[in-house]
């Protein structure tokens, strides 16, 4: 009896491995069939490709497909991360992970005007190809304007002011300071603040935290779980899954019921708000002292954002219908304590551009946040009326 328990548990054990192993090896193969035929991952191409901003012009779709292959990062210490290098038509990134600009002074200009320029993704330009950037359009206008400049883009994607003030410290202590500094932030501090629940830290902390603990022999019970979780989140077949014609429809109907919740504050919501702008401030205390000491002019831009805009457009609305009704009250409430000018120091050369689309018809965003490359022309036009007659003292 023992005897032929003994076997049926062997037969069964053996069974659940052949069965277990088979599920294993059909999912393999499976997600590799996903990937070759190009299903999983993103998108095939991009959805803000069809902004109307573009006009339809035909580089759109390329720039894209670089876009995608130019987004990945590599790790870099105090910042977390940053682009790696890149070469493309559209876009092209130096080992230092920085952003090309074009159209600026000729390196061997005498008194050319250096500008380095910090903020996040709407700085470093997604959705604009590398002269069209803001950084390259405001040193095209101030050299064709009779000031040579160069501007450096320190800008990428997800950086808060934090961070941004760390890679300015960084640079300053391997090369001689600029003229001026240039911020140009508003979302990513807010937007940090509302994912992590407390403010003055990065994006995607979670995620640092759970890399950190994972090497970790006494945390991997509890990591573990969440890696595995994230790599079937991110796997090809999971997003052919999601691409079925019905789950699709139904996916986008829930979230636009979902969006179109009106959110109001609660009291925690508020002091999350408050407590982002004042990081934001101290930030700015500190840029402010570096310039003192270093003899550069520091320059503080809080950017526009597609809430902000009074006439939009049908793309652009349907952009806003999609959005969570929280982070958007979160957001307009920063704003809104921004606009009424109490958050800056005084002492500041701080400009709020938030009301500079409060007028145009004309279409300007791929997405909530990034504009296309004619608003970031207006937004690099404003800079350089600033920025003009400043005198380079050496």
């Amino acid at each position: 009896m023992i005897r032929k328990q003994s076997r049926l548990l062997a037969r069964f054990t053996r069974d659940a491995w052949l069965i277990l192993g088979a599920t294993l090896v059909l999912l393999v193969v499976l997600e590799l069939a996903c990937r070759a035929l190009g299903t999983g991952g993103r998108e095939p191409l991009d959805s803000r490709a069809a902004a109307d901003t573009y006009h339809g012009a035909d580089w759109v779709p390329e720039y894209f497909k670089e876009f995608d292959a130019a987004y990945v990062s590599e790790w870099s210490p105090y910042v977390y991360w940053k682009r790696a290098p890149y070469a493309g038509k559209y876009i092209n990134v130096d080992e230092r992970g920085v952003r090309a600009t074009a159209g600026g002074a000729p390196p061997e200009t005498p008194d050319a005007l250096r500008i380095w320029m910090f903020g996040g993704s709407t700085l470093w330009g997604t959705g604009a190809r590398d002269e069209h950037t803001i950084p390259s359009i405001l040193s095209r206008l101030l050299t064709d304007a009779g000031t040579p400049a160069n501007a450096t883009n320190f800008g990428e994607s997800g950086y808060v002011s934090t961070q941004e003030m760390l890679r300015l410290m960084l640079e300053l202590r391997k090369q001689a300071p600029p003229d001026i500094v240039i911020f140009y932030d508003g979302c990513n501090d807010i937007y940090a603040a509302l994912q992590n629940g407390v403010a003055g830290i990065p994006q995607n902390e979670s995620n640092r935290v759970r890399e950190f603990n994972a090497f970790k022999e006494e945390r991997r019970a509890e990591v573990l779980p969440v890696l595995l979780l994230d790599l079937v989140n991110n796997s090809a077949l999971r997003e052919t899954f999601n691409r079925v014609p019905g789950r699709r429809a139904r996916k986008a109907r829930t979230s636009k019921s979902g969006a179109e919740r009106v959110e109001t504050l609660t009291a925690a919501d508020s002091l999350l708000a408050r407590d982002a702008l004042e990081v934001y401030r101290e930030n700015v205390r500190v840029v402010t002292a570096l310039g003192d000491e270093y003899g550069f002019r520091p320059l503080f831009f809080w950017q526009p954002l597609l809430f902000g805009k009074g006439d939009i457009t049908e793309y652009e609305s349907e952009l806003l219908a999609r959005r969570d009704g929280r982070t958007r009250a979160l957001v307009e409430a920063a704003y809104a304590a921004i606009a009424e000018g109490e958050v800056v120091p005084a002492t500041a050369d701080f400009y709020d551009l938030q009301d500079l689309f409060q007028s145009d018809r004309e279409p300007r965003y791929i997405d909530p946040l990034h504009l296309g490359e004619s608003g970031n022309r207006i937004v690099a036009e404003r800079m350089a009326a600033i920025v003009t007659g400043f005198t380079v003292e050496r």
